[in-house]
């Protein structure tokens, strides 16, 4: 029998609520994938944005799942992880295609004046030459390198997982947990904050396109 998930502590009402929510989820997303087909115009653009939706059910699906079974939470937990790792490539690959591509993009750059770099970098770098094409490449590597460790986690935390060695939430040196934490929060916040100093340099490019 496979094991319960956290579901069987909740209340009849709150599964049904979770259910329904997972649904509407599920529909609405659908539908907006839909819409994009139907009007299929662009398709180096809505193709990402496609697989961008995708992850909305994904994730609805994969939580309700966990609320009834820990042992198929096992598997479509790792499936969710890797696909949102591939949601963040498709993200920063739809933002350059909004621009043009990289080319264009650095041609866009040249001559600009240095941003200020977001915090924490501020403190030891006061400004970031968003015209060097090695500054483009740094965030794009920062950025995309999370693409690359997500999936390693996920096999080497079902690997943990099957020899009894991850023990989720136990910060023990002994514990698979603790190393997998540690590599997933420096991974994910690096990523982001490239990410995130990628989007302060071409945000007034990218305002037409509301992305």
């Amino acid at each position: 029998m496979a094991p319960s998930g956290a579901g069987s502590r909740l209340p009849t009402v709150l599964l049904v609520f979770a259910g329904l929510s997972t649904l509407v989820a599920v529909l609405v997303s659908f539908w907006s994938i839909l819409l994009q087909l139907r009007s299929y115009r662009k398709p180096a653009l809505q193709r990402m944005v496609v697989r961008i939706m995708i992850m909305v059910p994904l994730y609805a699906v994969a939580s309700l799942i966990s609320l009834f079974s820990l042992e198929a939470a096992f598997v479509i937990d790792a499936i969710r992880d890797i696909y949102e790792a591939f949601v963040i490539y498709c993200f920063f690959v739809l933002l350059l295609s909004y621009l043009g591509g990289e080319r264009s993009l650095l041609i866009l750059l040249h001559g600009r004046p240095p941003k200020e770099p977001v915090f924490p970098l501020n403190l030891f770098k006061r400004e970031i030459d968003v015209s060097d094409p090695y500054t483009f490449l740094f965030l794009k590597r920062g950025i995309l390198q999370y693409v690359q460790v997500k999936p390693v986690l996920a096999a080497a935390t079902l690997i943990l997982k099957a020899t009894g060695k991850y023990n989720e939430g136990d910060f023990r040196a002994n514990s698979g947990y603790l190393y997998v934490s540690i590599v997933y929060n420096i991974s994910i916040c690096l990523s982001l904050y490239c990410l995130a100093m990628f989007w302060i340099c071409v945000n007034d490019d990218l305002k037409p396109f509301r992305p």
